[in-house]
């Protein structure tokens, strides 16, 4: 089969050049056979008349059937015309031996399965089935022509060929048929890569997004350490030199970490799919060592648990420690000398985090509006797992935090 792929694909690119060469052919067939049957006769008895008449009418059937894919109904048209001629003429005696031959008749199926496969005017099948019954009349005539003159076994075998009009016309509905499944597959295979990738966009977007998210939340923590630890060496370095020498260490210790989980996001892009070879600093586990760290660097924060604290999915955990970390870089950059807490709930279906400022500071109330890089990083983070925040100012001064994340929402 595959020796003949060549041929297939020939067809179907180039359906006008095939379709001349089909044409071409029937009509060598038939002007052989003409010609044949004319070298017949002796020379002073050629009907020559009969002759032109013939050809011309062939020429008239089977050349149009070069456009039998883009004009269906047009050819079907011409081709039944001629058959009508031949049939006319044989009705007339005008024309004693002009009929049509069997290559006449292989052009008008041709043509009656192509209006049949091509044609989608909603005209088709009245068209379809006027040149059929024509064609039908045509035959039942010369039947009882040759019934009277010949035999019955001629008649029959005219007849015979009605049979093949039904299974021509269901070919090219089932050609129609294929072609427009074909297209419709072809059409959903295109649909379908377009939404993946379409899907594939959104999944590298959100991956943007969620990567932008921690780097924000590593730098802007670990910078805004090391700002304010550098603010008071700057303050006590004249008169408490010790004091400076431990705001100095605390803010190498801080750019190690900062160089740290950049490095950890960092081989996470180059290995994409493949698990982070630095063990993942950002955790509830190590929620103690970040409230620490804040009181080194002189905010005073309260830390608390309610319920039985236990592994979180990642996802979770991650996002829930990024909250308390955003929060409570806030509150030292922002909230002037205050008193923090951080409150952790474990639930049975969800694990809270409330982290608590008393507004010592004038900005506090002017940095946690909502408007901030960090605040709409915790909205998506807690979006993403379908739980509720809540943030904004205390009636009794200070600002609020809470976020709280449903377990069932983690990965």
């Amino acid at each position: 089969m595959n020796r003949f792929n060549w041929l297939r694909d020939a067809y179907t690119r180039y359906p006008t050049i095939t379709d001349g060469v089909i044409a071409a052919v029937l009509l060598g067939f038939i002007l052989g056979w003409y010609w044949l049957y004319f070298h017949n006769f002796p020379q002073d008895e050629r009907p020559t008349p009969q002759l032109i008449f013939a050809v011309g009418l062939t020429v008239f059937m089977v050349v149009p059937l070069i456009g039998r894919r883009h004009f269906p109904l047009t050819v079907l048209g011409l081709v039944t015309v001629g058959m009508m001629l031949f049939w006319l003429d044989s009705i007339i005696k005008y024309y004693d031996f002009v009929e049509p031959t069997l290559y006449h008749q292989i052009a008008y199926l041709l043509a009656l399965m192509s209006a049949a496969a091509y044609s989608y005017h909603r005209l088709r099948n009245w068209v379809c089935t006027a040149s059929v019954v024509a064609e039908m009349g045509r035959l039942t005539t010369q039947l009882i022509v040759i019934t009277r003159e010949d035999s019955l076994y001629l008649g029959l075998l005219t007849w015979s060929t009605v049979i093949i009009y039904p299974v021509f016309w269901w070919l090219g509905n089932a050609m129609r048929a294929r072609r427009e499944k074909e297209s419709e597959l072809t059409e959903r295979t295109a649909q379908l890569e377009r939404e993946r990738e379409e899907n594939a966009r959104r999944a590298v977007f959100e991956e943007r997004v969620r990567i932008a998210r921690e780097l924000h939340d590593v730098v802007a923590h670990h910078v805004s350490v090391m700002g304010v630890q550098a603010g008071a060496a700057r303050r006590v370095m004249d008169g408490h030199p010790a004091k400076a020498k431990d705001a100095l260490s605390s803010i190498e210790i801080a750019s190690r970490q900062a160089v740290t989980e950049l490095q950890r996001l960092l081989g996470f892009l180059r290995q994409a799919g493949e698990r982070d070879g630095v063990a993942p600093q950002a955790s509830m586990r190590n929620l103690g060592v970040l409230v620490g760290k804040m009181r080194e660097a002189g905010l005073h924060v309260a830390f608390m648990t309610d319920g039985e604290e236990r592994p979180l999915p990642t996802s979770i955990d991650l996002s829930a420690y990024r909250i308390v970390q955003e929060a409570l870089t806030n509150t030292l950059k922002h909230a002037g000398p205050s008193k923090s807490s951080v409150t952790v709930r474990y639930e049975d279906d969800a694990v809270e985090v409330e982290i608590l400022d008393d507004g010592g500071g004038q900005a506090a109330g002017t940095s946690h509006d909502g408007s901030g890089v960090g605040l709409i990083g915790m909205k998506e983070r807690v979006s993403l797992h379908g739980g509720e925040l809540e943030t904004g100012p205390r009636a009794s001064g200070g600002f609020l935090v809470r976020a709280k994340l449903p377990l069932n929402g983690g990965s």
